[in-house]
């Protein structure tokens, strides 16, 4: 840099249109015409621009983002050396915060789009006020991943102030390829133990275990209960070794006493029991156990899918009441996954409740008719899973209760929706309560990172009599802010097809999985004792005088 030259060639525009790069083309003479000249001062942008277009004309040119930015993504890190920074703070998936139905969000209708031009505006000015910085090397997965900090991450929610570089446009989008070292300042850092919910008797949480099956995915296998189904998790034995041991640190360190589990293989016991002992091996002890499969779990609609959900819990805390239960809808749980319920007794008073693990049908695909993105933020298949959202609801107010026969009922897990969406509105409108949302009060919560956007697919939502129960309820973030490079895959790593290094540690829990594990602080009551007491005479004046329990005078 600072060579002063000139360049005789064709202007050209290089790319696809619109996503083009302007650039000389044939050219036939260079001439350096000085050198050790000073920088020209970088061109000042702000962001958000008015229009994306706007940074067209400072395609080239060296610029300096004078504001602070933040870390909104961290997918492409490793591979491509990318983050995507944001103006005014991380980007929320809109409907996360705006309900497409309502204005104001504390409405309950879960159908309507009167308020679909508020998600769309938020939408283009999370568009607006993105850039990506590149590494400025056009090579994938090298040695040298650029930008961590001392302990090998770049979480989400970092910021970085003063950035300069030279803007470029590529691959579809502008991008920033810094002319000098970029500081971040750890803005996020890494929680190191779980979130606390308060003064609790039992702690209760949802992990979406991103795929862990004990079937390896290495092309030969075959899973689920016809075994006619691929299997989606570790592609050989050294990954599945990494991604058990990695899952039995995190589930150990979360410590709940009752844990639904999401995107587990649908193998009978087998992957559950697998990933129990692990996690008793690492806690040295027999402190967990499962529950097994309701009775006809895989003929039922969404039970003979290639994953399930299922319930580990320790013994020593609960006592699981009766059989576990799901439902049959046919309508509702093709392209799903069957719901578990299971009601527990508290050991040390009697206490009863019951949860219920979902999974939803995932935003992803291509859905036609009323299945199709209806163009409000919710994406594909948002009428099926608000077809779930009732059929769990009817599950639970026609079996689950009459079942336990106590209405506290805690629905947990991967809905797939956002905070705003129609299937955690048709929730609300039923009576249940938003536990999440409830106890960050103002704050917007988030589970999982996609495209650069946070928001929370993974859910607690209660009973109203059980809501003045809860202690507390919370995600732990360990997985949605870390970049992907750091699980257990091999791929790329170490001349695994690149030279990405390989900084994995079983015995943290960050990045085991894309999703961020909830946990739920509960302080159940437990049943009030009832005492007979008999009274032969009374006499004028006399006195009875009770416990603090229930008592019946005969």
């Amino acid at each position: 840099m600072g060579d002063k030259v000139r360049v005789t060639g064709t202007v050209a525009e290089f790319g696809t249109a619109p996503n083009t790069i302007t650039q000389l083309s044939s050219v036939s003479n260079v001439t350096v015409i000085s050198t050790g000249n000073p920088l020209p001062t970088p061109a000042t942008v702000t962001l958000p621009v008015t229009n994306i277009n706007d940074l067209e004309r400072f395609e080239g040119m060296r610029v300096t983002f004078p504001q602070t930015l933040t870390v909104t993504e961290n997918f492409n890190l490793a591979r491509f050396g990318e983050l995507q920074l944001s103006a005014d703070g991380r980007r929320f998936q809109p409907t996360e915060f705006i309900d497409p139905n309502d204005n104001p969000r504390s409405g309950t209708n879960f159908t309507g789009n009167s308020n679909v031009a508020a998600v769309t505006a938020q939408q283009d000015l999370n568009n607006r006020r993105a850039i990506i910085l590149d590494d400025g090397l056009s090579g994938q997965n090298v040695a040298t991943v650029p930008f961590l900090n001392s302990q090998n991450t770049r979480r989400v929610g970092d910021t970085v102030t003063g950035l300069t570089g030279v803007l470029d446009q590529r691959f579809g989008t502008y991008r920033v390829q810094p002319t000098g070292t970029v500081t971040f300042t750890d803005t996020n850092p890494r929680p190191t133990t779980p979130p606390n919910v308060g003064a609790a008797n039992l702690k209760v949480g949802s992990f979406n275990l991103l795929n862990y099956f004990t079937t390896l995915n290495d092309g030969t296998n075959k899973t689920g209960p016809n075994n006619n189904l691929d299997p989606r998790g570790a592609n050989n034995i050294t990954e599945f070794n990494r991604q058990r041991d990695k899952t039995a640190t995190t589930i150990s360190q979360l410590n709940a006493d009752i844990l639904g589990l999401i995107e587990l293989e649908n193998n009978g016991t087998t992957a559950i029991a697998d990933l129990v002992n692990a996690v008793n091996t690492k806690l040295g002890g027999n402190v967990y156990t499962f529950i097994t499969d309701p009775a006809g779990y895989t003929t039922v609609a969404g039970g003979d899918d290639a994953i399930k959900v299922g319930f580990i819990y320790k013994p020593s805390v609960v006592t699981p009441i009766g059989a576990s239960l799901t439902t049959n809808d046919p309508s509702f749980f093709q392209s799903g996954r069957a719901p578990v319920a299971q009601t527990f007794q508290v050991n040390s008073n009697g206490a009863v409740f019951t949860p219920i693990i979902n999974h939803f049908k995932s935003k992803g695909g291509t859905g036609t008719g009323v299945n199709a993105d209806q163009g409000d933020g919710q994406g594909q298949f948002n009428f099926q899973r608000r077809q779930q959202a009732q059929a769990v609801v009817n599950f639970i107010n026609n079996v689950v209760i009459p079942t336990s026969g106590d209405p506290d009922v805690l629905v947990l897990g991967d809905l797939n929706a956002y905070g705003e969406e129609d299937p955690v509105d048709l929730f609300r409108a039923n009576g249940f309560v938003d536990l999440i949302d409830l106890f960050d009060g103002d704050n917007i919560s988030y589970s999982f990172v996609f495209q650069g956007q946070s928001g929370r697919l993974d859910h607690a939502l209660a009973t109203s009599s059980l809501q003045s129960q809860v202690t507390g309820a919370k995600e732990w973030a360990i997985n949605a802010d870390e970049p992907r490079f750091l699980d257990y895959n091999l791929e790329f790593k170490n001349g695994a097809g690149g030279n990405t290094p390989d900084f994995f540690n079983s015995d943290n829990p960050f990045r085991t999985s894309d999703h961020d594990p909830v946990l739920v602080g509960l302080n159940l009551a437990g049943p009030t004792s009832s005492n007979t007491v008999t009274v032969r005479t009374l006499g004028a004046g006399s006195q009875v005088t009770g416990s603090n329990n229930s008592e019946q005078i005969v």
